[in-house]
């Protein structure tokens, strides 16, 4: 719901903007590649609502709208800055398309990878409570750090780590 709201506000802001036809971004980006980088705030702006279209197709998908949308804009911006003057019209269109999607796709796998480590680190964090519950019991004493990486076979220094991330 807050994503449709966002939505609905940037694509309103975009609306402000004069439309662009597509022959008309096509004639920037043909100077552009011609070596006219007066075009690059032009082509980048008549590009923005593609970008919110893109970041349609990545919702829900473990990251806000807006950081997709957000992470769809660094890669146009990188993408118009990476264009090669051998492109085509088409070419670079296909490019910057390339560049938007290949931003976001990047920003959901990292948060993705976030998760992962996150979601293992509770899994150690939940392994080692139990081991020093079960060495407490045992021993009746705190358990020392080579006692608890004994009980789990695993190195002192990720018990260390462990440890560090649950105090």
């Amino acid at each position: 719901e807050d994503d449709d709201r966002f939505l609905s506000m940037y694509l309103e802001e975009l609306q402000e903007q004069e439309p662009v036809s597509e022959q008309e971004l096509d004639q920037w980006l043909n100077a552009y590649l011609d070596g006219d980088t007066s075009r690059m705030d032009a082509i980048v702006t008549a590009m923005l609502p593609k970008v919110a279209d893109f970041a349609k197709m990545y919702k829900n998908q473990g990251l806000l709208l807006a950081d997709i949308i957000q992470e769809g804009n660094i890669g146009l911006l990188t993408g118009v800055g990476e264009l090669k003057p051998e492109f085509t019209v088409e070419q670079a269109k296909e490019f910057l398309a390339k560049s938007i999607c290949n931003a976001m796709e990047a920003a959901l796998y990292e948060q993705d990878e976030a998760l992962k480590t996150e979601e293992q680190m509770l899994r150690d964090a939940a392994e080692v409570s139990r081991a020093i519950k079960e060495i407490e019991e045992e021993y009746g004493r705190k358990p020392l750090m080579e006692d608890i990486a004994e009980r789990l076979q695993k190195d002192i220094s990720e018990i260390e780590d462990v440890m560090q991330w649950i105090s």
